[in-house]
């Protein structure tokens, strides 16, 4: 019997997560469910299979000292994606565009010279600024450091770096094509050089570290951005510095809402991004408390962007990888960016950023883990199947059928239209496969 997957059957579960939706949405006891559940993890068989395909070292998660219980209550505060066209107006000016708002395919640009400024129509209204990237002809030499020839010392278009074997091409004859081997047999001179790289400049005009933050700060806070209680940092670029902030709301620090200034020789913005949404208040909701989320670690929920670990190389066989040591050092409440899967909207939601210890002099490295418990997560609805469909991988729907296969997921496009089910011809039947008559002459 073969499988298929129903391309269309995203449409089951569009109408089904609106009525899901409302019902929500529709008030009764308590804060409402946040929709911002994830669309639904594999299966234990695909699960097992997945991790027989990499080796991957398992982390063990330490506690260094007692942590604060921090089991109170939290704001969530929701992020649209409606913006008003005087306010992205009123970004252009303070960036030093001077064009008219303009209404792209995606959001909205304001574009004066070479410098554009873009605002994607999505939850938070991200927007960036920067130069036009610049373009090289195909005929644009490429530099390279010189190597000495050995027959004459002058200088070749060759890398610096490495052996060079001397050996000539030979003659092509017409109408045929021919290759350059060396052959390994003492006829061919050999040198070897290693030159060392010249030491890097910074480029000249390039403000101290104190003067691009006060261009950072300029920039932040004429878009609109309060600075007191942002966490703001400059890191070194070598030929820019990057001045970047992490808002607060409500009192409590953002992840994944960062603003960013990166400010080049004279002091020049080279580049720009940040949100241009006004958070709105949500309901207050219980905190499940900081050993309830060192447990969320454990079972693999949570999740950071500096201290994964690598997974192992591919191997047959391998021994037992040592687990990765994390060691939680502090922690305390923040609120992170969750997109729902209502796309119109996100979520700042009440979250624990859990400090651990083996990040650069000066930068903490955290993890983060929701801090609301399940009964206060929504998980995206399940669509009413035909009969003999299931779901699989929570975003995949395979269904039972004789007459041919397609292999595909929910909201595939091509070929055909978006969210249509595709016509496929059914398989060529193949051969019955009959075993040997152990008892045959």
């Amino acid at each position: 019997m073969r499988q298929r997957v129903l391309a269309g059957a995203a449409a089951l579960v569009v109408v089904v997560g609106l009525i899901a939706l409302a019902v929500v949405g529709s008030g009764g006891d308590g804060p409402r469910p946040l929709p911002i559940g994830a669309a639904g993890a594999a299966p234990e068989g695909e699960r097992a299979a997945m991790s027989d395909m990499a080796l991957m070292a398992p982390t063990e998660y330490r506690v260094v000292g007692e942590l604060p219980e921090l089991d109170g209550e939290e704001r969530a505060w929701s992020v649209g994606r409606e913006a008003d066209e005087a306010g992205i107006a009123s970004l252009a000016r303070a960036l030093g565009l001077d064009g008219d708002v303009e209404v792209a395919e995606h959001g909205w640009r304001v574009v004066d010279g070479d410098a554009a400024l873009e605002v994607s129509r999505q939850p938070g209204l991200p927007w960036w600024y920067g130069q036009h990237a610049g373009t090289l002809e195909p005929d644009t030499p490429v530099s390279s450091l010189p190597m000495v020839d050995p027959d004459d010392g002058g200088a070749r278009d060759e890398p610096a770096h490495g052996e060079v074997v001397d050996c000539p091409m030979p003659e092509c004859p017409p109408g045929t094509a021919c290759i350059q081997a060396c052959p390994d047999d003492g006829s061919a001179v050999r040198e070897t050089r290693v030159e060392p790289l010249p030491e890097p400049e910074r480029p000249d005009g390039l403000p101290s570290r104190a003067e691009a933050e006060a261009v950072g700060r300029e920039v932040m806070t004429g878009a609109g951005l309060d600075l007191e209680p942002a966490d703001l940092r400059t890191e070194d670029l070598f030929s820019s510095w990057l001045v970047s902030a992490r808002p607060e709301v409500g009192g409590l620090p953002t992840v994944g809402m960062d603003w960013g200034v990166t400010v080049g020789v004279d002091g020049a913005v080279e580049h720009a991004n940040g949100w241009l949404a006004d958070p709105v208040e949500g309901d207050s909701y219980p905190l499940i408390g900081t050993t309830a989320a060192i447990e969320r670690l454990r079972e693999g929920q949570g999740g950071d962007l500096m201290a994964r670990p690598e997974p192992a190389i591919h191997c047959v066989d391998c021994p037992e990888p040592e687990p990765v040591v994390v060691t939680i050092t502090g922690a305390r409440v923040g609120l992170q960016l969750v997109h729902a899967y209502d796309v119109d909207e996100a979520w700042l939601v009440p979250t624990y950023l859990l400090a651990t210890d083996g990040g650069e002099e000066g930068v903490v490295n955290e993890l983060w883990v929701l801090a609301l418990g399940d009964e206060h997560i929504a998980q995206p609805p399940v669509p009413e199947l035909p009969e003999g469909c299931e779901l699989i991988g929570g975003d995949a729907v395979v269904c039972d059928d004789d007459g041919g296969g397609v292999s595909g997921r929910p909201g595939q496009s091509e070929p055909g239209s978006p969210g249509e089910p595709q016509s496929v011809e059914p398989a060529e039947p193949q051969p019955e496969l009959v075993e040997p008559d152990a008892d045959a002459g």
